[in-house]
């Protein structure tokens, strides 16, 4: 059996998944960045001003969205760049693909 043949056998991620878990990655990062972060300091911060959620209940939250939820979307960065390389790799003309990158 080739090394083709065997690599193909064990490939289960195309370029394709690899490109839906980086958007999706990057799209839990983005909500978390932008809406729950909105959320944490206008809504729930406004909760422990008037003692309806306790200090530590917030604290939990926070962590959950900064430390949690935020390091999934670290993930997107180098597929991007993985998948930047290749692309480059496998092109015929790198000049066009260089500009298209660019543009």
């Amino acid at each position: 059996m080739s090394i083709d043949r065997k690599i193909n056998r064990i490939q289960f991620l195309t370029g394709n998944s690899l490109k839906f878990i980086a958007v999706l990655t990057m799209v839990i990062d983005h909500l978390c960045k932008i809406v729950l972060q909105w959320l944490l300091s206008n809504y729930w911060g406004t909760m422990v001003d008037n003692e309806q959620m306790s200090w530590e209940r917030f604290q939990e939250i926070d962590n959950l969205i900064r430390f949690d939820l935020q390091s999934i979307g670290t993930i997107a960065f180098p597929l991007f760049c993985f998948l930047l390389a290749e692309g480059f790799q496998h092109t015929r003309s790198k000049k066009r693909y260089i500009g298209l990158m660019l543009a």
